[in-house]
């Protein structure tokens, strides 16, 4: 920027102090000519003689005087600006600062008198309304007189304040107000409890009915203009320490202490929260609108204190007794819980122990339906996809609530994430219900696709349901108990023929092979392997049987052999769920035929069935020469024709159920001991498939005396069964069930016991197997290292205790897979 340095000519003296003609000139008098394009770009420096200067500083320290001692001042505010530009200009900043203060101080005293004198005139007291009145008269007539003084002294503010870091000119102005009219403790108490008894009214108008109405409008307006006098930048200050916020507080802990305490006797945990939640809500807007931030801090901590701090323990403690927070969560008070959640994050940990209650409330809902489904599921009433329903809904409750009472909190979705964990880790049900989901979603998208009236929404639906099954399968620990109850389940969907659309089923065999890695989903795939391969058997079985009948063969055509129409579905032994395939206790002097027959625990066929076998067994040797057929019945379901005289119908049962009634048609009746020994097997596998056709709503077979019932279930020992000839369900084909055999015997353990404890049992080889191989790499392992690396290798299939791995370790040193080391024991080494 171009400094332009000049002299004001003397005769144009008169002229500077009423229009400011300030115009630089030459040494010859003359104009100076400059190029500059803007006059904003100049900086000037105005050279004015002392006299000048003194005039004008003696002018303005008339018009201060004037402003001290309250008489009214007639001036020109322009001119008045002007010379205290040009004084700040040339060093006189400090000096109208100090004259602007003692203006202000003389002028509080001048307020103060006024206001004894007032004051006298009541009678020392004051009248409650009219003494407000006129204090506040005084403080607008000061503000309004002082801030015209502080526009006109506004170069002071910009140059002589902020180079000496001293307050400005009107909060220094306002500070002599203060500390002259608020001196004496007369007046500090008028005014203290004049302020009082405005917050109590207003106060006394919201506890009525815990919301703002229109008659505490004009308190909280009366209130606002009242608190703007005390109002400062510094919080610190003594006077409205004294006056207002000492005072405030003190009054405002012994309100709410006796509102704690009427609130607390309700004992009524709804009733507490809700008094909590709205008093400390306006108690907080109160101090937004009339107080220091300082002071509002404070008071908060207090209340904050009185209402949650020292009852912390009582309320979680009555709520537990009570259930009151437990039923808010399942019911779903998104209010109040958002009001306790608001509560109990203003204390320092609050929302972490409402965070910890909130776990134990949904742990303890979802304990409740494990237990229920537990005690239904063994009255046979419920099935295993029933309970992730269950969890489900629980779940999106949760997430429900989280997001719209705890604001979406992350600390609560983490505990929702936690608590999901835990329960799916607490009982193999939830795995066996997953399970059970995952396949009833498959088999509804099967349905879905061969529905003439698909639509996108079910399309949709099931693949939401099965996405929703494979985000569940990441919580579990041992996933390879859910792989053993969902290969069951994918056995029966796949020989019953009720699997889901071939995308679909690779897609969740993909996603788990993606969690688990290859191993775990080997025999899953190859049970999908020997699906594709039942039609190309059957089809050279069904050639195979054509040809023979071209030759002469005493067979029908086609696959239907003898009558009867003959449907095989050949399994890979190792790739299939054992327990389809359950085996019994063979004798020492049992045939070979027995100790086949016994190991798939097979019944004894009727010779139209046995006929069947031995053909399709003829053609599956000529095919495969060194392969085994061994013939599982327990899998094999039947189509039986029953003709009743004129009726005719249809009944859907098991291989075994089919040996049962062909029976009859040697001879008119049975009893139990005979219908046992002809089909071969023990009592509780006969009972299975005997009871249902005996028990059922349309019973086929019936006994020649009155039975008698035990555990809702018909004793038929003794008993002579015979064809039911007052059958008459009106269905044309009727399906009969095979009961679970824990239901026949109390002695057999359910599917979900046998299945865990047999997956306990597989786990031994697998890792005993990763022990060998992380041994074999590292040659020489500590015994932590080797048991946290078996450890991280086997995260994926299932969680295991160091226990189980220390067991192992010692099986494999006795079969001298490794040794301990001689200088430490806790040292182990691998033996080639």
């Amino acid at each position: 920027q171009r400094r332009v340095h000049g002299t004001f000519a003397r005769n144009e003296t008169t002229k500077m102090a009423s229009s400011f003609p300030f115009v630089p000139v030459n040494q010859h008098g003359g104009v100076e000519e400059t190029s500059l394009p803007c006059l904003d770009a100049l900086h000037w420096t105005i050279e004015v003689p002392a006299q000048q200067l003194q005039t004008s500083f003696a002018y303005l320290q008339t018009i201060l005087q004037r402003f001290a001692d309250g008489e009214e001042v007639r001036f020109s505010c322009e001119d008045a600006y002007n010379r205290a530009s040009y004084l700040c200009d040339n060093g006189y900043s400090e000096q109208i600062y100090n004259g602007f203060c003692d203006a202000a101080k003389t002028r509080g005293v001048v307020a103060r008198k006024r206001t004894e004198e007032f004051m006298n005139s009541s009678n020392g007291n004051g009248n409650d309304k009219t003494f407000p009145q006129f204090l506040e008269a005084q403080w607008t007539t000061f503000q309004s007189q002082f801030r015209l003084l502080r526009d006109v002294l506004m170069s002071v503010d910009g140059t002589f304040v902020v180079q000496s870091r001293v307050p400005p000119l009107m909060d220094m102005a306002l500070s002599c107000f203060r500390e002259q009219v608020f001196a004496t403790p007369q007046v500090q108490r008028l005014v203290t409890e004049y302020f009082l008894g405005l917050v109590q009214t207003e106060r006394d108008l919201y506890a009525s009915s815990l919301q703002i109405t229109e008659e505490s409008i004009p308190t909280r307006d009366l209130l606002a203009r009242f608190t703007s006098l005390f109002k400062t930048q510094s919080a610190k200050s003594e006077i409205y320490s004294a006056v207002i916020a000492e005072p405030f507080l003190h009054a405002s802990q012994s309100y709410h202490i006796q509102l704690v305490r009427a609130a607390w006797n309700t004992n009524n945990l709804a009733t507490y929260i809700e008094r909590a939640y709205r008093w400390l809500e306006a108690e907080t807007d109160r101090c937004r609108r009339y107080m220091e931030p300082a002071v509002g801090k404070r008071l908060m901590t207090v209340l904050d204190t009185l209402w949650l701090e020292d009852h912390k323990e009582d309320i979680f403690g009555l709520a537990e007794s009570t259930g009151s927070l437990e039923t808010l969560v399942e019911t779903g008070g998104v209010q109040r819980l958002s009001q306790f959640y608001a509560l109990w994050s203003r204390v320092p940990e609050g929302a972490k122990i409402l965070c910890a209650q909130f776990g134990l409330c949904i742990k303890s809902q979802a304990n409740r339906v494990l237990e229920q489904f537990e005690t239904q599921k063994q009255k046979q009433v419920l099935q295993g996809s029933q309970l992730i329903a269950e969890l489900l809904k629980l779940e999106k409750a949760w997430h429900a609530t989280v997001t719209e009472a705890f604001n979406g909190d992350g600390v609560f979705r983490d505990m929702v994430s936690r608590v999901k964990s835990t329960v799916f880790n607490s009982t193999h049900l939830v795995a066996e219900g997953l399970a059970a989901y995952l396949d009833a979603a498959l088999q509804t998208a099967r349905n879905v696709q061969s529905s003439a009236e698909e639509t996108v929404t079910d399309r949709d639906k099931a693949s939401q349901d099965i996405e929703k099954c494979l985000d569940l399968f990441r919580l579990f620990d041992d996933r390879d108990i859910f792989e053993r109850f969902y290969r069951e389940y994918t056995c029966q969907r796949l020989l019953n023929s009720r699997n889901g659309p071939e995308e679909l089923e690779m897609e969740v065999l993909r996603r788990i092979k993606k969690e688990c890695g290859t191993d775990f989903t080997a025999h899953l795939e190859h049970m999908y392997t020997d699906l594709k391969l039942f039609a190309d058997v059957m089809n050279q079985f069904r050639k195979w049987n054509h040809d023979r009948a071209d030759l002469g063969a005493a067979v029908g055509s086609g696959v239907n052999i003898d009558g009867v129409e003959l449907e095989v579905q050949v399994l890979t032994a190792n790739s299939w769920p054992t327990s389809i395939m359950p085996k019994e206790n063979i004798a020492r002097d049992a045939t070979q035929a027995d100790r086949d027959r016994s190991a798939v625990n097979q019944f004894l066929l009727s010779s139209e069935l046995s006929s069947c076998c031995m053909v399709f067994k003829e053609f599956y040797k000529q095919l495969h020469a060194g392969r085994k057929l061994i013939w599982n019945t327990n899998l094999g379901s039947a189509l039986i024709r029953f003709n009743l005289g004129s009726i005719h119908r249809e009944l859907l049962v098991s291989t075994g159920q089919a040996c049962i009634l062909l029976l009859f048609n040697g001879s008119s009746s049975y009893s139990f001991e005979d219908i046992k020994s002809h089909l071969g097997v023990s009592d509780i596998e006969c009972r299975r498939h005997l009871l249902p056709l005996v028990a059922a709503k349309h019973p086929v077979l019936v006994a020649d005396s009155t039975v008698s019932w035990t555990n809702e279930l018909p004793d038929l020992t003794g008993k002579l069964l015979q064809i039911n000839n007052q059958f008459n369900s009106k269905k044309v084909r009727t399906q009969i069930q095979v009961l679970p055999a824990n239901v026949v015997s109390s002695t057999v353990k359910d599917t979900t016991t046998a299945t865990a404890e047999t997956v306990h049992e597989d786990r031994k080889p697998i890792v005993e197997a990763c022990i060998v191989r992380v041994m074999k790499a590292k040659k020489r392992l500590e015994h932590n290292g080797l048991v946290a690396e078996v450890v991280n290798q086997l995260r994926t299939r299932f969680h295991i205790e160091p226990s189980v791995i220390k067991a192992r370790i010692e099986s494999l040193i006795e079969r001298e897979f490794l040794e301990r080391d001689k200088d430490d024991k806790r040292t182990y080494k691998y033996l080639a």
